[in-house]
């Protein structure tokens, strides 16, 4: 899993490469409704911080609203569908657990 943006004036969507393919080329996750779309338009979203469940069929992420605001926690399954919101609010570390232990 990686962020990246198509050009400068879009948001950041979640790509995705799977080695164990025949194709290893990247794709975006059709996530929908979608990450991504250019920054300052109604309905478009930032999508960064993935993150795979620890049985590699879920994916967790921050998504923000258009204007950057709103950092909302969400999990996907891996192929983009089941779009589900986690929390609401300012939230920005999508993790599958507590952060690691600092001691």
């Amino acid at each position: 899993l990686f962020v990246a943006r198509v050009s400068a004036d879009h948001h950041k969507e979640i790509w995705v490469v799977d080695m164990t393919a025949a194709d290893t080329a990247p794709h975006r996750l059709p996530i929908a409704p979608g990450c991504g779309g250019v920054v300052g338009e109604a309905d478009t979203y930032a999508c960064y911080s993935p993150g795979w469940s620890p049985s590699g069929d879920r994916i967790v992420f921050t998504r923000s609203e258009s204007d950057g605001s709103d950092g909302s926690i969400w999990i996907v399954n891996a192929d983009g569908r089941g779009l589900v919101q986690v929390t609401d609010g300012a939230d920005d570390n999508a993790a599958w657990g507590p952060p690691p232990s600092t001691t």
